[in-house]
């Protein structure tokens, strides 16, 4: 199971949380900017994906506890919220009740924000989400509407305009 959270273009669109079944491959070292596929949607909200040659249909799924989106920086990229106020930030929905470990005390905190020298890691929330996409059928083979190559009328079916080198034999 392959999960993907793909950010929004702008900060007018969701995130939103892809699951496929099976691998995705390439041969890009950084994923970052990389164009996966493209998530579209027919009249009556199914969410279709393609990927290449390969078309995968799904489904709108709820998640059974939300999904928190959090991004990792030192606290001395910016301004941070201080880390006594942060246990109680991180509550994110107060009706259910969700397993956690109590929050650390202000002494243990401070204690360990001066082990650090003066330097922490800081989580800041970037979404929550409540949803996600499954994808969890075989992909549809896409064939291209028109071949890759015209077959001509001597039957040799086409190999000079795929751009093979070379002729081959073909007939006794």
């Amino acid at each position: 199971m392959v999960q993907i959270i793909i950010p929004p273009p702008t900060s007018n669109h969701p995130m939103v949380m892809l699951e496929l079944q099976g691998n995705i491959e390439t041969n890009a070292t950084d994923l970052q900017g990389v164009k996966l596929g493209e998530l579209e949607f027919d009249a009556k909200g199914t969410p279709f994906l393609t990927i290449g040659h390969h078309r995968l249909e799904g489904k709108l799924v709820k998640l059974a506890k939300p999904f928190a989106v959090v991004r990792r920086r030192d606290s001395s990229a910016g301004p941070s919220t201080p880390p006594a106020i942060a246990a109680h930030v991180m509550d994110i929905d107060s009706d259910a009740l969700l397993p956690s470990s109590p929050p650390p005390a202000s002494s243990q905190v401070a204690r360990e924000h001066e082990a650090t020298n003066k330097r922490m890691i800081v989580y800041d929330v970037v979404t929550v989400l409540k949803e996600k996409y499954v994808f969890k059928q075989r992909p549809e083979l896409l064939v291209p509407e028109e071949p890759m190559y015209k077959r001509s009328g001597n039957d040799n079916l086409g190999i000079e305009e795929c751009g093979v080198v070379g002729k081959g034999h073909h007939g006794p």
